[in-house]
């Protein structure tokens, strides 16, 4: 419903038959839902999405290769599966705080986001939606991942691979700080690797 004011409002709304003086009538109740409708969104958001960067996290991740997975195998295409590290993380928040940790964790997140965002057909395969060709997400500490879909040569892969090296190897301005942090990137590729999930993580943990 729409109020006055123009505010949305989810009701929850339910009728029955019933008789009132003889008369056979509809009896309608409307109960305003709306805060447990935010409540429960909000809930799933917190088990979903890291609350630092607002990322998915490792159980939608999980979630989410695995639909990856399974698209590609009907299409007869690839997915790319990257495991990234932070070079140098420690020493940021040893020397100048976890504020300034979560910060830099911050601007990683974008950068990344930014990296398979681009307007080329390597990170954007013609065909896809934004939100089904790529997924970045952030596993805890300084541990991110990005999954990319559809991919038909695993030059593409590598390729975004670079811009991520690339884009993470320029400074960050931290509070005045300029920090300067590079990134291990391991690198796994289904069906070629491996075509058990659980697999495919560890290979890319490993080659990381």
């Amino acid at each position: 419903l729409v109020t006055k004011s123009g505010e949305h409002r989810d009701m929850l709304v339910s009728s029955e038959i019933t008789e009132i003086n003889n008369e056979d009538c509809v009896l309608t109740v409307a109960r305003d839902v709306t805060e447990q409708k935010r409540t429960e969104q909000r809930m799933a958001h917190l088990a979903n999405y890291d609350h630092l960067t607002g990322l998915p996290n490792r159980a939608l991740f999980r979630d989410r290769l695995a639909g990856a997975m399974l698209r590609a195998q009907r299409a007869e295409r690839l997915v790319g599966l990257l495991f990234l590290d932070l070079d140098r993380f420690k020493q940021v928040n040893d020397s100048l705080g976890h504020q300034i940790g979560d910060q830099l964790l911050k601007q990683v997140a974008e950068r990344l986001q930014q990296c398979v965002r681009g307007s080329d057909s390597v990170a954007r395969p013609s065909g896809l939606d934004e939100t089904t060709d790529s997924t970045v997400a952030r596993l805890g500490g300084d541990e991110f991942t990005i999954v990319l879909e559809a991919i038909k040569h695993i030059d593409e892969v590598t390729r975004i691979a670079q811009r991520i090296v690339s884009a993470l190897a320029a400074p960050f301005d931290l509070d005045g700080h300029q920090i300067f942090v590079g990134a291990s990137i391991g690198i796994t590729v289904y069906p070629f690797d491996d075509v058990d999930l659980d697999n495919l993580i560890r290979n890319a943990d490993a080659a990381m």
